[in-house]
């Protein structure tokens, strides 16, 4: 295989996957493409990465070497206020 081909593929895996499923569960679920149902998934979708993205950046103050960043307040957000 052509190695920009499979360097392409390899970044547009994730969307091609979403695309497909997105076709399977529209074909499948009759319900699925109506607009409460997609509210109801982007407002769960975003409530979890709102909650990850504060998780990552409490974990990457932790870990910072230089601890500028928000002055350790991951150590303390990990440490349990400690």
């Amino acid at each position: 295989m052509n190695p920009a081909l499979s360097k392409r593929l390899n970044a547009l895996g994730p969307l091609i996957v979403l695309a497909l499923l997105l076709v399977a569960l529209s074909v499948s679920v009759p319900s699925f493409l109506t607009t409460r149902n997609l509210s109801g998934l982007l407002l769960s979708v975003s409530l979890v990465g709102a909650v990850a993205t504060t998780m990552m950046l409490c974990l990457r103050c932790e870990r910072s070497t230089s601890r500028r960043f928000a002055g350790g307040a991951g150590r303390r957000v990990v440490d349990g206020g400690r």
